[in-house]
């Protein structure tokens, strides 16, 4: 874990302008250590201790440099939660999350977005299985045991699943734009080290591109094991 600070110093150095995505904000800098009360505070809604890697993420970083627009402060997690569902009561409760709902599977949508849209302005009944579906999301029992921790951007974030059976898996919320709700297949660190090192490849390049969501998922397509889940 400690290499990670010397992997942001690297990275601040190959972009010394701030032209990768996101780094006008996090800077390449990890915040100080989460203070052990909002730790506390989390992890008593939560009923248990959060997934051992994030966890030890936050101790050594409150968030900062991250995939996109950085990785939420504990304490901003949190206040996001309440933004959403009015309090923090979802944490409580274990997520149903097994698998990934993509509408664009549900609905039968054209491969192309632009397609997807004129088949939505033109196709009542389509239109109404991605907004019943994104209803259903939005809502309970889906919305239990997701905490945000990072904004992709247009509606996207990354969260992660802290009750449930799929605890300590990262996925992609796409509800914003009628998109789903979107498996990783990975642990919050393995994700976080995929950005270091893509990341870091790519500013040796001199490549400033925008990778997209799957760029720092799992590569093997099977769910995660207990053993990962658990971590």
């Amino acid at each position: 874990m400690k290499s990670i600070r010397s992997q942001l110093a690297l990275m601040s150095e190959r972009d010394p302008d701030r032209r990768e995505f996101g780094a006008e904000d996090h800077r390449y800098r990890l915040n100080g250590p989460v203070d052990p009360a909002t730790l506390a505070f989390a992890e008593e809604l939560i009923g248990g201790r959060l997934p051992e890697d994030y966890r030890e993420f936050l101790l050594l970083g409150n968030g900062g440099a991250g995939p996109y627009y950085g990785v939420h402060p504990l304490e901003e997690s949190l206040s996001r939660i309440e933004s959403m569902y009015g309090d923090l009561s979802s944490l409580r409760q274990d997520s149903p999350l097994s698998g990934t709902a993509d509408f664009r599977k549900l609905c039968n949508s054209p491969p192309d977005w632009k397609d997807h849209e004129a088949k939505a302005a033109a196709d009542p009944a389509y239109a109404a299985c991605y907004g019943e579906h994104q209803e259903t999301y939005l809502n309970e029992p889906w919305c239990y045991g997701k905490l945000p921790i990072i904004t992709y951007g247009c509606g996207g974030y990354f969260f992660l699943i802290v009750r449930g059976p799929m605890r300590g898996t990262v996925w992609m919320d796409w509800l914003a734009t009628a998109g789903g709700l979107f498996h990783m297949h990975t642990a919050f660190m393995p994700f976080y080290k995929r950005w270091l090192a893509d990341t870091l490849d790519r500013l040796a390049r001199q490549d400033f591109s925008t990778p997209e969501p799957e760029t720092y998922g799992g590569s093997d397509p099977a769910a995660l094991t207990e053993a990962e889940r658990s971590m």
